[in-house]
């Protein structure tokens, strides 16, 4: 298995791994499998590029063979208005290779990430409930905020929980 950055030639597995991700656990991502689906491919070349983001972004995937479909992703991003902070989010490991620190790994990839751009922290969401979520990042050094609550998504009676690193 190679946890590698994505290139911008990636965007066919990196779509194919996201709506993947947005099947299995559609209350996990604040994206919907139908409002992703038809998306351009300058836009999935963007998880590789940050173009289209207003960010600059790194995606991690899992390659278990070059060419062969990624079993997981991770996304770190610096938006503008807060370069102190990266942001982790798309998280996703295959059913199929769970169990084996490749979550971990691509959380580290995203952190090691944020450590060389001199980010003090990195932050994500979890959905309240996700309680293997909250063991992954729990190990890996991240501290739940329960007071930080807010929406999945507009209309969803899924809530999310801040978490944070501080690097």
């Amino acid at each position: 298995m190679t946890l590698r950055a994505a290139v911008p030639q990636d965007w066919e597995r990196l779509r194919d791994v996201r709506l993947a991700a947005l099947r299995d656990a559609p209350d996990a991502f604040a994206s919907t499998l139908e409002a992703t689906r038809g998306q351009p491919q300058w836009r999935w070349e963007g998880w590789a590029t940050g173009d289209g983001w207003g960010a600059e972004l790194v995606t991690f995937v899992l390659e278990p063979v070059p060419g062969e479909p990624f079993t997981g992703m991770a996304t770190g991003a610096i938006f503008g208005d807060d370069p102190s902070t990266v942001h982790l989010f798309a998280m996703w490991v295959a059913p199929s290779a769970r169990g084996a620190g490749l979550g971990r790994a691509l959380v580290e990839a995203v952190v090691a990430w944020a450590e060389a751009r001199g980010a003090a922290h990195v932050v994500l969401r979890i959905s309240e409930g996700n309680a293997a979520a909250r063991r992954l990042y729990g190990s890996a050094g991240f501290v739940l905020d329960a007071d930080d609550r807010e929406p999945l998504r507009e209309g969803s009676a899924v809530v999310t929980l801040g978490m944070r690193r501080a690097l």
